[in-house]
């Protein structure tokens, strides 16, 4: 980044500082700097694609429809084992297991 600092505010506050003279923002240098180039040294400056932010968003969505409730399970030293091994998302998979069982034995 070049060094500007960011404040984060609503629009409500934004439009209060503007009101009572304390927005510090300088706009001409805003409407001057155009718009963002990454200069594509460092990723996290990179600016996501339509795609990435759209998939972002989705996950955001399916994170919010899945309320899983917290219990304690107890496994078999085995059966851990196995799940832990499979890698990140080995609770997700026990989960989304039982859940298929659930649906074809109904």
């Amino acid at each position: 980044m070049n060094g500007l600092k960011m404040t984060i505010r609503t629009l409500n506050e934004m439009c209060l500082a503007r009101e009572l003279g304390e927005d510090k923002s300088n706009w001409e240098q805003v409407r001057m700097a155009g718009d963002f180039e990454w200069d594509g040294y460092d990723d996290e400056d990179r600016p996501l694609s339509k795609e990435e932010m759209r998939t972002a968003i989705n996950q955001l969505k399916l994170k919010e429809e899945i309320n899983p409730n917290m219990i304690l399970l107890k496994l078999d030293t085995e059966v851990l084992e196995y799940f832990r091994a499979t890698g990140k998302g080995w609770q997700n998979h026990i989960r989304d297991i039982l859940k298929q069982y659930v649906i074809s034995h109904r």
